[in-house]
């Protein structure tokens, strides 16, 4: 709610003029993966409030997985692939445990879905509901976890607005919806 009522003073004061900026935070140690996990969900409410910037304390050890929180948004496949476009509403089966945000590619026709599992214990089903952008497409699946970093986790296929996915303990998940 901060960024938000910061976001609405702006507005009221001297809209146009002034942009939100985070700066200086950090989550805990690189290789800790709830603290991965927060940066994933921080990034993720960062875009959904419009922030402009945000800059963490450190950049994060290479080859951490404080840096695969970075790369699921930015270098998700190796190859400089990036979450791209404007910050939508999804929605998830299990929205009490994984919540989803979304991002809307309308140009290059694709639905960027980031989601995370908080469970420290057994992977979590969850449907995750496109059907507002798209009934059918490709996904392809990128995650990480506490002891796997961020990699291709196989595809799955949108049917009716919906594809179905186990999610792993402790991970964070990016869904490539092709539409």
């Amino acid at each position: 709610m901060i960024l938000k009522r910061i976001n609405d003073w702006i507005s009221a004061i001297n809209p146009g003029n002034f942009k939100t900026a985070v700066s200086e935070y950090n989550f805990g140690g690189d290789n800790i993966i709830t603290a991965s996990l927060a940066n994933v969900n921080a990034l993720g409410v960062f875009a959904r409030q419009g922030v402009y910037v945000a800059n963490r304390w450190v950049v994060p050890n290479s080859g951490s997985i404080a840096e695969d929180a970075f790369k699921i948004y930015l270098n998700y496949d190796g190859s400089g692939s990036k979450v791209i476009g404007d910050s939508v509403e999804c929605d998830s089966s299990n929205f009490e445990i994984i919540s989803p945000f979304a991002y809307n590619d309308a140009t290059n026709r694709k639905i960027y879905v980031v989601f995370i599992n908080n469970v420290g214990t057994g992977t979590v089903p969850v449907t995750i509901d496109v059907s507002a952008y798209t009934q059918s497409g490709n996904v392809n699946l990128y995650n990480f976890a506490q002891n796997t970093h961020i990699h291709s986790a196989g595809t799955a296929t949108v049917s009716s607005g919906k594809f179905n996915y186990q999610a792993a303990v402790w991970s964070a998940n990016l869904a490539v919806v092709s539409y």
